[in-house]
C-alpha cells in the first residue's frame, strides 16, 4: 500500500547570517508550538483508537487534526535541518 508523499525543495545560494539567527530563535517558538500541539494529538489519537474500535472507522475531524500536527512537523524538522529557508506556517495547513 503505497501513500501519495511530495517533496519540493528548492536550493537557493544565497543565505543570510541574520535568517540564521533568526531560524535558531523560532525553533524554541516552533518547539514549544509544537510540544503543546503534540500532547494534543497524543490525547487524539487515544480517542480515535477508542473511536474506531467501538465505530470501525476513522473519526474524520481527528484524523485531519493528526495530520495537520505532522504537516506542522514535518515542516518544522526540515527548517531546523536547513532543508528549506521558507518558514513553516502555524496553521498546519498545506
Amino acid at each position: 500500500m503505497a501513500f501519495p508523499t511530495k517533496i519540493d525543495i528548492k536550493y537557493t545560494e544565497k543565505a543570510s547570517r541574520l535568517e540564521l539567527l533568526i531560524r535558531l530563535v523560532l525553533m524554541f517558538v516552533y518547539g514549544i508550538i509544537a510540544e503543546i500541539w503534540g500532547i494534543f494529538v497524543l490525547v487524539a489519537w487515544i480517542l480515535q483508537w477508542f473511536h474506531i474500535l467501538f465505530m470501525g472507522r476513522r473519526h474524520k475531524s481527528l484524523e485531519n487534526f493528526m495530520k495537520g500536527f505532522w504537516r506542522y512537523w514535518t515542516r518544522v524538522v526540515a527548517y531546523a535541518l536547513m532543508l528549506t529557508d521558507e518558514r513553516p506556517p502555524i496553521s498546519g495547513q498545506a
